[in-house]
């Protein structure tokens, strides 16, 4: 897998990896990692949601 054509608002580093990113944006969060040559994502879950549509993100933040 690699690649989408969703927009994206925010793309953050994982404070303690230089392979490891998250995109959020137009219905979405994704969780990224650099392996070899090839960019993968697994597609994020934020609880439950009331109508069970992806709400569209607008940041990232990690914590310590």
């Amino acid at each position: 897998k690699g690649g989408h054509t969703d927009r994206i608002f925010v793309v953050e580093f994982r404070p303690d990896s230089d392979t490891q990113f998250v995109s959020v944006g137009i219905k979405h969060i994704k969780f990224w990692t650099l392996v070899g040559g090839s960019l993968l994502y697994k597609k994020g879950v934020i609880g439950a949601v009331e109508d069970g549509r992806m709400q569209t993100m607008l940041s990232v933040a990690f914590g310590a």
